[in-house]
């Protein structure tokens, strides 16, 4: 074999040679990139999953989390690596039992390589929070006026220190003024008198104040009963006033003032009476915060029931043509006794009235001037 020979055939074998580990070192290569070597940076671990993802546990109590590791080529799961995340709040042992130390939330996690997975915890006290404090009460409304046997409902709203209401708080209910307004266990004012108080709401050491005023009920109208009353000179008559607000009940207790629109003719006490002073008319009015109403008053004399004269004849014993009748006037005024009256037994008259003799001195000489024609009539008859 020549030289020539032998040296290609040498080459050809060394390229087949480099073609073989070539193809050895890619298939290692290849393998490598699909299996994770047990000394690489993962341990062969493939996964973990934890279970349950997240739980709750109460202060002092414990939980257990469980681990899920897949492995490669089914190899040995490794240890895990537990830590907490939320150490002020749970702890958790290498075993993955969680205990509950204050009330928080966070993260437990199981790591092994470069792999890990977590679970949520939330840890909750076994004692309820403290309630957040009152830090205001807000009474609505804040003022009110009521009347005289109405009530009015109020409203206490507890508020914590950025203005929040806060629910299921106790409140008590309290009025400065029991004679002017009382107040329920649940803010239901009722007016007792006129006048003011103030209501509070106390929650918690924390109160509010609402203002509330009580008047009457106003006096609408007022009616003055007899509307027209007839009296004659020293008689009196009572009138009464009735005051209504404007639905037309009538209101008691209210202040009525009288008053006469002629005082010479007829007079009105403060209560109501009228009396008759002399002939004429009057309006009076009654007055009550404002509204008023009148009566028409009309005043007459005493008037002459029947007028007697009192003896029929005068002098001589005579009798006039009526035998023992005689004409009386009767005077049903002063203390109403009948008197007959005449020359013998007239009622004196006193200076003041001077007609009063010249009329009985001419009922006399008519007297004697019927009788003087009688007896003329009378010898007549008898020639």
């Amino acid at each position: 074999m020549t030289f020539k020979h032998k040296l290609s055939r040498r080459l050809a074998q060394l390229r087949d040679a480099r073609l073989y580990a070539a193809l050895g070192g890619g298939l290692i290569l290849a393998a490598c990139e699909q299996q994770p070597s047990a000394l690489g940076p993962d341990f062969g671990v493939l996964s973990i999953s934890l279970t349950p993802r997240s739980d709750t546990v109460l202060v002092g109590d414990s939980m257990r989390l469980t681990a899920t590791v897949v492995m490669n080529n089914n190899q040995t799961p490794r240890a895990l690596t537990w830590t907490s995340g939320m150490s002020a709040m749970a702890s958790v042992s290498q075993a993955g039992t969680v205990h509950g130390l204050h009330a928080g939330s966070g993260f437990i996690v199981a790591s092994s390589g470069n792999k890990k997975d977590s679970a949520a915890v939330t840890v909750v006290s076994q004692t309820p929070p403290p309630p957040v404090p009152v830090a205001l009460v807000a009474v609505s409304p804040a003022s009110s006026t009521v009347r005289i046997g109405a009530a009015k409902q109020l409203t206490a709203t507890p508020e914590d220190g950025s203005g929040t209401p806060l629910a299921g708080r106790t409140i008590t209910w309290a009025s400065n003024n029991a004679g002017v307004a009382t107040v329920s266990a649940s803010g239901l004012v009722t007016s007792v008198g006129v006048g003011a108080a103030t209501i509070t709401a106390t929650s918690e050491g924390v109160s509010g104040t609402a203002a509330v005023t009580v008047a009457t009920v106003p006096v609408a109208s007022v009616t003055v009963s007899p509307a027209t009353v007839s009296l004659v000179v020293g008689a009196a008559a009572q009138l009464s006033a009735t005051t209504k607000d404007s639905a037309g009940n009538v209101l008691t207790g209210r202040t009525i003032t009288w008053a006469s629109s002629n005082m010479a003719v007829a007079t009105v006490s403060a209560t109501g009476v009228l009396s008759g002073i002399a002939a004429g008319s009057a309006t009076i009015t009654a007055t009550s915060e404002g509204q008023s109403a009148t009566a028409t008053v009309t005043v007459s004399s005493v008037p002459v029931a029947s007028v007697i004269v009192s003896p029929a004849t005068a002098g001589g014993g005579h009798r006039d043509d009526h035998g023992d009748e005689r004409r009386e006037e009767r005077d049903r005024g002063g203390d109403g006794v009948e008197r007959p009256r005449g020359l013998g037994d007239r009622q004196p008259c006193d200076r003041d009235c001077p007609g009063g003799r010249h009329d009985a001195a001419q009922r006399y000489h008519e007297g004697l001037g019927r009788r003087g024609a009688d007896r003329a009539d009378d010898r007549v008859g008898e020639q």
